[in-house]
């Protein structure tokens, strides 16, 4: 159905990883100004909301039922709960405040390792396992529900104008449909 790479689902995964990686090194860096933290921490907890939700959906659900998938997925599913976790609890210190406090600072930091060692397990571990064993067509329907799913923006998108034409014909698809 998907034949085109445009939707190869490890490339759509690397796209939204290397956006969530220099969030964490914003978050890391002892000489970034405090403000500047505070928005790439909003934005990576928006980021990391829509990519979990559609990650676990378009991916993880499907991968669980072969059981060569199935200990790296548990593994990733529950990463995914200690981030999640760890963000809603500083979600109102980050959404509240201008500038981070030395403690939000701290734990964002943490945090921010967290993720990345997350990040190099499932793209070294997970995306070997599927480019062995998923062919292409299944990549890219994979990749085409997760894009679905992940509900991009045309500002998560300003990289790659390619998925930014789709992103625009989805969007006209789908009001065409409501006017039916």
């Amino acid at each position: 159905m998907f034949e085109s790479n445009l939707f190869n689902i490890l490339d759509l995964l690397v796209m939204d990883h290397n956006y969530q990686k220099k969030c964490c090194l914003v978050l890391k860096d002892a000489h970034v100004d405090k403000k500047l933290k505070a928005s790439y921490a909003r934005s990576l907890v928006d980021t990391l909301l829509h990519h979990t939700k559609a990650e676990e959906q378009a991916v993880y659900n499907i991968l669980k039922m072969s059981g060569i998938f199935s200990p790296i997925i548990t593994e990733s599913e529950v990463d995914h709960k200690i981030i999640n976790s760890r963000f809603n609890l500083l979600m109102p210190k980050i959404n509240s405040e201008e500038e981070l406090d030395d403690e939000t600072e701290t734990e964002l930091k943490v945090l921010s390792k967290f993720i990345e060692n997350h990040l190099k397990t499932e793209e070294k571990d997970l995306f070997r396992l599927m480019k062995k064993n998923l062919n292409q067509k299944i990549l890219n329907e994979m990749g085409h529900e997760f894009f679905r799913l992940r509900n991009y923006t045309p500002k998560d998108l300003e990289d790659h104008p390619e998925l930014q034409a789709q992103l625009a014909k989805d969007k006209r698809i789908e009001a065409h449909q409501l006017n039916i």
